[in-house]
């Protein structure tokens, strides 16, 4: 690039400073009185709020109570016996900050329950009811150096003691299975277990626990179905019939563990095989979690590393804990 330099042609305008910065004559005289304001570290000089006159040596305190941590700027003004002023401006005078945290100290942090495939559910205690920013940091391995960080701001509203970690499960894998093939209807009084639960045949009774066995054997395997994809106990797999005399199972959650889903009977006309073909999906997962909590200006200590585990996609093998439950918040663990 060229700097080019030729006359203007015309008058020019320079501009230059004029004013002089503030000159103060050294002090001749002891003050007799000190005027201390106060302010916000975001607020500027011109906000000073007077707290009052104080003899030199004097001491005093002030209210002060930010809805967010705000540092506070202290600054005096003095005055001689004749009511001369130090300074003429609050810009000049003398000033000291004070640092405004209530969050210091480091949260305690337990599991709520058992974790899922999907969610640990996890509690804080040990913050004030300041604290309207968390900050949640996760990692894989117990020295935190692949760390993920999220940040809760509540805004104006108290954060929630109850938070959650979540998962996102892993495609690409498969669900057992297994037919129970029936030669002919079952006879009242029979069970069969599915899941843990066992269900019984009835000559009358379709409620609870009790399997109606039908004028015809699609009449009880439709009986038996509804029950297991109704049974929240037994949903550890669904139900569908296929064909007139076969009942398939499917376990809900892809993976190995589904080839373990318990599944026994004791009647003559059933053959039953164990579930099977169950693979992939995700396995059981150990995290570290590390939480601080910030009324506004900096975060407090950090709550020391605590290991949870996800469980495998059928839940099992997952941490638990005995926390106690109160309100709640997501926070992500999938881009580890």
């Amino acid at each position: 690039m060229d700097l080019i330099f030729k006359p203007s042609g015309g008058q020019n305008l320079i501009f230059r400073p004029a004013a002089l910065p503030r000159v103060y004559p050294p002090a001749t005289a002891q003050a007799v009185t000190v005027e201390v304001f106060i302010r916000g570290a975001n607020e500027a000089p011109s906000a000073n709020r007077s707290i009052g006159f104080f003899a030199p040596g004097q001491e005093a305190s002030t209210e002060y109570t930010p809805a967010t941590d705000t540092n506070a700027i202290f600054s005096t003004i003095s005055y001689s016996a004749y009511g001369k002023k130090s300074v003429s401006n609050h810009e000049d005078a003398l000033q000291a900050t004070l640092i405004h945290q209530r969050e210091t100290n480091a949260p305690v942090i337990a599991q709520v329950g058992q974790s899922t495939a999907e969610q640990i559910t996890l509690v804080a205690s040990g913050f004030t009811k300041f604290a309207h920013k968390r900050k949640v940091r996760i990692a894989s391995v117990a020295d935190m150096s692949d760390a993920i960080e999220q940040i809760e701001d509540a805004g104006d509203e108290r954060l929630p003691e109850v938070f959650y970690i979540e998962r996102t499960l892993a495609g690409g894998g498969t669900h057992a299975s297994t037919p129970i093939v029936f030669s002919g209807n079952p006879s009242p009084g029979e069970e069969i277990i599915v899941g843990g639960k066992t269900y019984t045949y009835s000559a009358s009774d379709n409620s609870f626990d009790n399997v109606l066995v039908g004028a015809t054997l699609p009449a009880t395997l439709a009986n038996l179905r509804d029950h297991i994809n109704r049974d929240t106990e037994a949903a550890l797999c669904a139900a569908a019939s296929n064909g007139a005399d076969t009942l398939t199972l499917t376990a809900s959650a892809v993976g190995a563990s589904g080839n373990d889903i318990p599944l026994s009977d004791n009647s003559a006309v059933t053959t039953i095989s164990p579930f099977a073909g169950g693979s992939g999906g995700s396995l059981s997962q150990t995290i570290y979690v590390r939480v601080s909590h910030s009324a506004g200006g900096a975060y407090g200590a950090e709550s020391a590393a605590q290991d949870f585990t996800f469980a495998s996609a059928g839940n099992t093998g997952g941490s638990s804990g005995d926390g106690d439950p109160f309100g709640g918040k997501k926070y992500s663990a999938d881009d580890l």
